[in-house]
């Protein structure tokens, strides 16, 4: 009994004296550096970090971001046009030295002012800037290349977000990298006007009046009952996101994905339904498993509506946006990766044959997945949320030609191979009736045959020649 109190004492001890260390290095740290909450000290104007000529990353999943006493991060808006507004007060520079203080406190460098970190503003969000190169990016397209999109922060520093392989017409894919302290705790109102410096549009061809012009131009005037509908209950083409702005996490981040050639026409159910899950379950396995990810979300086809009888093509205004026939978004990190497929198309009726759109062998149900994806892997046979599925990356390398993914030797986020998937089971069930069936046939048959010779009277037996063998039988004789 003495033993038990003892230890007893000796436990709640370790959780006093282990709360009173974890308070005390909160309290030094408070002291000793800068605490910055995301939720309320950013807003949709909050400055671009930079930090070691890079895009400022976070260093933990926590809400707040971390910087040691006197740690120096770079805020950014712009020259001349978009200024700093500090505690409504301008100043012309386009960027500044932020040096953390205390708390919350940042001292601006030549300045010798401390404000809050929510005080520091730009005038509004950042302009970003495309910036083509010259690299080749997709291998059966000798017009695609790389185009990077981010900030040029002065005369030699351009610091990228993400990379667009673009042949002048279509955007093949967008690579950019998810981190792996990936959050979601900043509001950021979209934009309504999406940034064009690669179209030459004389109209919107997403406005939902011009796309319907363009549908019944395809249809000789009249749309098929089932187009019709969609579009009466809110069904239209989207600017579907390659790189979602969900996968980032500072405003000035989130709104270089507002480009023209970072999206392409996406119908809306699928743009909300399993597209969207697509992007949710990436992100989260990302911060889940705390994993740098590499993505690459990309189109792939035409879509064209041969089930009702016009087997063309696609193209939103005068040929100039095609509609993609797939998205896909390959997950990466390090030598293992996957591809999920999603089917930009929600008639039943054009995918009656849903071999059409399988370019790959579909994996999807021969592993157990992350839990991470069970959202996107229960919807996903869903037509109306954009039917989906993956497939191993190096396979589908083989169809979509990327020039600078090597090949890789495992799959992302599974957890263990089902030795029977729903499709073996189904067929080992439908084999093994077949069996049964036949082996009831045949008993059925045997007993047949056996009860009619039983049954036979000796003038029917002797009508077969076995009369003789019937009378000389002892079981007969009299």
């Amino acid at each position: 009994m003495k033993i038990f109190s003892v230890l007893v004492i000796f436990i709640a001890f370790y959780i006093n004296s282990n709360n009173f260390i974890k308070a005390s290095i909160q309290e030094n740290f408070t002291i000793n550096g800068c605490n910055v909450n995301l939720r309320t000290s950013f807003s949709q104007n909050s400055p671009l970090l930079v930090q070691d000529n890079k895009l400022y990353r976070p260093t933990n999943k926590a809400e707040t971001l971390l910087f040691s006493q006197n740690e120096i991060v770079e805020i950014y808006c712009e020259e001349w046009i978009n200024h700093f507004v500090i505690n409504s007060k301008k100043t012309f520079r386009g960027s500044l030295n932020a040096i953390c203080a205390n708390g919350n406190n940042f001292l601006i460098h030549g300045m010798n002012i401390t404000f809050p970190f929510q005080d520091l503003k730009c005038k509004h969000l950042p302009r970003f800037t495309r910036k083509p190169t010259t690299i080749k990016c997709y291998n059966e397209d000798d017009n695609a290349v790389l185009h990077e999109i981010g900030y040029q922060i002065d005369k030699n520093r351009f610091l990228s977000l993400y990379e667009s392989c673009f042949n002048g017409q279509r955007t093949w894919y967008t690579k950019y990298n998810i981190d792996k302290f990936w959050n979601n705790f900043i509001h950021f109102k979209r934009p309504t006007i999406f940034e064009n410096d690669v179209y030459n549009m004389s109209k919107n061809y997403y406005n939902t009046i011009i796309q319907k012009e363009k549908l019944r131009e395809i249809f000789s005037g009249s749309l098929p009952k089932e187009i019709q509908e969609l579009y009466e209950n809110g069904g239209f083409f989207n600017r579907g996101h390659l790189a979602a702005s969900s996968d980032f996490i500072f405003p000035s981040n989130k709104n270089l994905t507002f480009h023209l050639i970072n999206v392409a026409p996406q119908w809306s159910k699928f743009n909300s339904g399993n597209c969207a899950k697509i992007e949710t379950a990436t992100a989260n396995y990302a911060a889940k498993m705390s994993k740098n990810l590499t993505t690459y979300t990309g189109t792939f086809g035409v879509i064209n509506f041969k089930a009702y009888g016009v087997n063309k093509d696609f193209y939103l205004g005068n040929e100039i946006l095609p509609v993609p026939k797939l998205y896909y978004r390959i997950i990466m990190n390090d030598d293992i990766g996957v591809v999920l497929i999603g089917v930009n198309d929600p008639f039943p009726k054009n995918i009656k044959n849903i071999s059409d759109y399988i370019i790959c062998q579909d994996i999807s149900d021969d592993y157990k997945w992350d839990a991470s994806f069970d959202l996107w892997y229960t919807n996903r046979k869903s037509i109306g949320k954009g039917y989906s599925y993956a497939c191993e990356l190096n396979e589908f390398l083989k169809i979509v030609k990327i020039s600078d993914i090597e090949k890789i030797s495992g799959i992302l986020g599974v957890t263990k191979k089902k030795y029977f998937n729903t499709y073996s089971v189904i067929i080992i069930i439908s084999v093994a009736a077949i069996f049964s069936l036949l082996a009831a046939i045949g008993f059925l048959i045997y007993i047949e045959k056996l009860s009619n010779h039983c049954l036979k009277k000796p003038w029917e037996l002797k009508a077969t020649n076995n009369y003789d063998r019937f009378i000389n039988d002892p079981k007969h004789k009299i």
